[in-house]
């Protein structure tokens, strides 16, 4: 009897490439490639990198056709790490030499005139030579698979001496050495605690984690078993903060990333826009994802994600994941259309509903992919998508999974909030592997080319580039193994966010002293000095406006949790006449709902871990205010 051929993995990868051919829309266009690939103006990256990563006022001064002294950066560079100040730095150096060459172009002949004709066959030549590059696929940065590069790891980063005036880096261009200034590696202080010069040298802005290897199922078997590094002030999921501190952690998980592309000359190209042509701004395919939400909301309050994506969701976590070879066998095209005309239809009559009727399952899923594969903006984005892709040319897994955490970082929240649902919907597909035949490399396999592949993939593919392609899969297969850790913010880049809110403080502070309201200020102070000497070391006073005029007084010691104070809170109203304030909710739904916050101080606001110990983060924020309060009124 004849053995059946095992399908590889690549075979899985190659049919979802097929069946994304077959069913390829006619009148859909690809209005973002030539824009992608289109070069950008000399300094326009480096600007943008700086407005993102939170120096505006760097950016500014370029746009105004100054250079950016020293002084400057050595004023913003007090939060940062010594890497994160080099990277600063190389922008800022490309910049001023950007400055300096227009000045002399200004006033010296172009060279293009007085050579006319062979600048006309050299630019000939480049442009005849020039790859048309994907949107989504990877640059090359080799002339072999992006899968297979290993020798970055021998990548010398550049040799850094500390002096007294600052550090002194060589570049890999054998430039001269460019001076970063020490101001970056002052004291840091929080509240009544000190890290020292030394302290912050030493540390990154990355995710603190400890590989184990895996065992178990062969799918699994080259994926490491991670676990975070426990930290006293407890672990800090991105959505636990409020906005104004998620769009710092943004501009530092930018500045991070950065700093560790740049060690392995890998390209970070960030700000790549969508082409020319309107995008579409109605409708359910092919509008970008924060353009429904905007539509959804004048429907629905508080929407994070396009309602259509969560209920296309939820009917396939309901109704297929007990289905054999569910996202892997394709659905009837013809259906497909239908149910897709349908679904239109139901939106365009106002409904936020949508129904699923006699529908199948695998046409749910293939109209899913669709879904995906037609989002003028991926849902990776066209900023980060490449970066995405090229993570897997970083040797070390350990730095993989801390570059993919800074990743979802920079997401905007409406791509960050839809790529979580996708992936604990894919996480619940694979738990049932058993039933369904859908393993953990199947789904990446088939999801890989949904997320990453153009939409004009039906060009002549080399090998090379076939095999960067497949490569993603991996990168897929990371998100979904280890989502549960990649949207904890580091636990330094808090540390990090603290200091900026301290250090602003006292620089308003400041001025506020030489302004002309300054008997105001000092008046206004006055008050600000009373309501700290109610600061006692070891004891705090919580309060639950949302709940009960109550507020409860606790003494801390070395072991008090953020728990501790919630169960307390709990039995101290329940054992009051403001437990009427419960009486449309259980005491168990009213356990799931409420946290325990600290807001201000040096912190915008934030949802404690159960586990956070409250006496250090007292000393390392003395001035918070301790709320308990349910997640969603945050």
């Amino acid at each position: 009897m004849e053995v059946p051929k095992k399908t590889s993995e690549l075979d899985i990868y190659l049919s979802e490439l097929k069946d994304i051919a077959e069913n390829k829309d006619t009148d859909d266009n690809d209005n973002t490639e030539d824009e992608a690939s289109k070069t950008p103006d000399e300094g326009e990256e480096e600007v943008q990198w700086l407005k993102e990563a939170g120096f505006q006022d760097l950016a500014s001064k370029y746009e105004e056709g100054k250079e950016l002294e020293e002084g400057l950066l050595a004023n913003v560079a007090s939060s940062l790490t010594r890497a994160q100040v080099e990277a600063v730095q190389k922008r800022v150096d490309t910049l001023n030499a950007t400055i300096r060459k227009r000045r002399k172009s200004a006033t010296t002949p172009d060279v293009r005139e007085i050579f006319t004709s062979q600048g006309s066959h050299s630019s000939i030549v480049r442009r005849e030579s020039r790859h048309k590059r994907s949107r989504t696929l990877p640059d090359r940065v080799s002339d072999r698979p992006l899968i297979k590069v290993k020798e970055l790891s021998g990548i010398d980063p550049g040799i850094a001496e500390i002096t007294t005036d600052g550090i002194k880096t060589l570049s890999l261009t054998h430039t001269l050495p460019m001076d970063v200034p020490q101001t970056g590696f002052t004291e840091m202080r929080l509240g009544n605690t000190v890290i020292d010069a030394n302290g912050r040298r030493s540390r990154e802005a990355k995710l603190n984690i400890r590989l184990e290897p895996a065992a178990g199922n062969k799918a699994k078997a080259a994926l490491p078993n991670v676990t975070i590094v426990q930290d006293k002030l407890g672990l800090t999921p991105v959505d636990s903060l409020g906005h104004t501190d998620i769009d710092k952690i943004r501009s530092l998980a930018l500045l991070e990333l950065t700093t560790m592309y740049d060690t392995y000359s890998l390209s970070l190209r960030p700000m790549r826009k969508p082409g020319k042509k309107k995008i579409k701004e109605h409708g359910l395919f092919g509008v970008p994802l924060h353009v429904m939400v905007e539509n959804d909301n004048r429907r629905v309050r508080n929407v994070k994600t396009p309602l259509f994506f969560q209920q296309i969701l939820e009917y396939m976590e309901k109704n297929c994941l007990d289905d054999e070879g569910i996202l892997r066998i394709p659905g009837s095209s013809t259906r497909m259309k239908t149910l897709r005309k349908d679904l239109e239809s139901q939106y365009s009559s106002g409904c936020h509903v949508f129904k699923f009727n006699n529908v199948r399952s695998h046409d749910v899923a293939g109209l899913f992919k669709l879904f995906l594969r037609e989002l003028p903006i991926p849902l990776l984005t066209l900023e980060f998508i490449q970066a995405f892709a090229i993570m897997q040319s970083i040797p070390d897994k350990k730095e993989q999974i801390q570059a993919l955490n800074l990743l979802i970082l920079v997401l905007p929240k409406v791509y960050r909030y839809a790529l979580k649902l996708l992936l604990q919907f894919l996480r619940k597909l694979i738990d049932k592997e058993s039933v369904n035949k859908m393993s953990l490399i199947n789904v990446a396999m088939i999801m890989a080319p949904n997320l990453f592949v153009v939409k004009s993939y039906t060009k002549a593919m080399d090998a090379l580039e076939m095999q960067m392609a497949a490569g993603t899969a991996n990168v897929v297969r990371m998100l979904v193994n280890y989502q549960e850790i990649l949207w904890m913010v580091p636990s330094f880049m808090v540390l990090q966010l603290r200091h900026f809110y301290e250090s602003t403080r006292h620089t308003d502070s400041k001025k506020s002293k030489d302004s002309k309201y300054s008997m105001t200020f000092f008046s206004k102070k006055g008050k600000d000095s009373s309501k700290k000497s109610e600061y006692q070391a070891g004891v705090i006073k919580v309060q639950a406006p949302e709940f009960t005029k109550i507020s409860i007084t606790m003494q801390l010691t070395g072991k008090t949790t953020a728990a501790d104070v919630v169960d307390k809170f709990k039995k101290s109203s329940f054992s009051t006449l403001e437990a009427e304030s419960f009486a449309n909710a259980s005491e168990e739904s009213y356990e799931a709902e409420i946290h325990l916050w600290e807001v201000g101080g040096n912190i915008g606001q934030r949802c404690l871990d159960p586990m956070t110990n409250l006496l250090e983060l007292q000393r390392i924020n003395p001035q918070t205010e301790w709320i308990i309060m349910s997640k969603s009124e945050s």
